[in-house]
């Protein structure tokens, strides 16, 4: 790996030649597999760390992206940007040092003045294109890597792959449970950062999302007309952990084994032709915590307070394939953005954002997602993006899947 020196405020000059040199690689190949735990989670990983995240290209203009962004593909920046200024640690961790930007294939960067606060990983042989009306600093200690085959995981690995993690009993939730992952030799064979971001979303966001689609909804969806759009309201219905089925064993205790084990979430189907017609999405008897592990003596915190509750929306195309969120109110969601994950049904190829400020994680692999300002808290998972759309930190916090292996 590659990792040149810089000092603070390097010189544009400085910084292409930087760029340069850590897009060459020599060639290798390594291969690596994923041990499946008992349980999914539905997780993003280290992706959580950035505000958006490609497995194809991202092209953006004039607009800034606090907690940096990750494309498997071609990067391309023009009129104004600025990456990574929130400066985010891995796990909250001050001794490892931010991510500011991953790029898998190439990175040309035009009339796009701006800064990168924290590391750059550059896939092997990525094209770099800065031009002179530029100036792009990278201010120290953060460095250009280049990632060869030989590394291809050092900037994912483990993080990445905690949704194939632990199991709803010895899991450690917080932030140890980025540790709990096992990566084996074999397998999934990945010959370049475009290959890593490949598995990534073939293969693990296609088994959470395929996993996270089996169990029915709990909550109940609420659609009414006015004015010419539509409110939609998701009702929880004030249900806990243990009034979820499945949970309970004749002893009152949980079972690990079914749906919901150890985490309460709630979860609603959305039809992607009432979402592209709402003006405003809510949400009800739903409570933020809920204290069923702490009454039958099971909390996994060790805390003494209670275990936060999380809210999966799964957005169901129904004949669908696109939705436009815009001008939309999510005011209910912004105490607990962490907490959210909006999953979109893989037939949804178009997600437009027009004017609005979405409230958690988007989660829709297949999808291209089109921005026209707003703003996001949380992080876009997308097979592309195009557009203008600020991006303010919010990490996704990992959690478990309602379906049991």
């Amino acid at each position: 790996m590659t990792t040149p020196s810089f000092i603070s405020a390097t010189p544009r000059s400085s910084f292409k030649k930087a760029l340069l040199v850590a897009a060459l690689g020599a060639s290798a190949t390594c291969t690596h597999a994923f041990t499946v735990g008992a349980h999914t989670f539905l997780s993003v990983g280290i992706f959580g760390r950035f505000n958006i995240v490609t497995a194809g290209d991202f092209t953006a203009q004039h607009s800034d992206q606090v907690c940096g962004f990750a494309a498997g593909g071609h990067v391309n920046l023009t009129g104004g940007y600025s990456i990574g200024s929130a400066r985010l640690h891995a796990d909250n961790d001050p001794s490892k040092r931010p991510l500011g930007l991953i790029v898998g294939k190439s990175l040309t960067w035009n009339n796009a003045s701006g800064t990168i606060n924290g590391d750059v990983f550059l896939g092997q042989g990525a094209n770099v294109s800065i031009a002179a009306d530029a100036p792009v600093t990278i201010p120290a200690p953060y460095q250009v890597n280049v990632i060869t085959p030989n590394v291809a995981m050092l900037a994912l690995d483990p993080e990445m792959w905690i949704g194939y993690a632990g199991n709803t009993v010895n899991q450690t939730f917080g932030p140890n449970n980025f540790k709990n992952v096992t990566v084996t030799s074999g397998g999934i064979q990945i010959d370049s950062l475009p290959m890593a971001f490949k598995s990534a979303f073939d293969h693990y966001f296609g088994y959470m999302t395929s996993k996270a689609r089996v169990q029915a909804a709990n909550g109940l969806t609420e659609v009414e007309t006015h004015g010419g759009g539509k409110n939609i309201v998701l009702n929880g219905r004030n249900l806990t952990l243990k009034d979820m089925p499945g949970n309970m064993r004749p002893d009152g205790t949980l079972n690990p084994n079914k749906p919901g084990a150890m985490r309460t979430v709630y979860i609603f189907d959305v039809n992607a032709a009432d979402l592209s017609d709402a003006r405003y999405v809510g949400l009800k008897n739903a409570p933020a915590t809920d204290d069923s592990l702490l009454r039958i003596g099971q909390s996994l915190n060790n805390s003494g307070r209670p275990d936060s509750t999380w809210t999966l929306i799964r957005v169901k195309a129904n004949g669908q394939t696109s939705v436009t969120l815009s001008q939309m109110g999510m005011q209910d969601f912004a105490s607990r953005t962490a907490n959210t994950m909006w999953m979109f049904d893989d037939d949804i190829k178009t997600i437009n954002l027009s004017g609005v400020a979405v409230e958690g994680t988007i989660v829709a692999p297949k999808a291209k997602v089109i921005a026209n300002n707003g703003h996001i808290n949380g992080t876009i998972i997308a097979d592309s993006f195009e557009g203008s759309l600020e991006g303010h930190c919010a990490p996704f916090a990992n959690y478990l899947d309602p379906v049991a292996e």
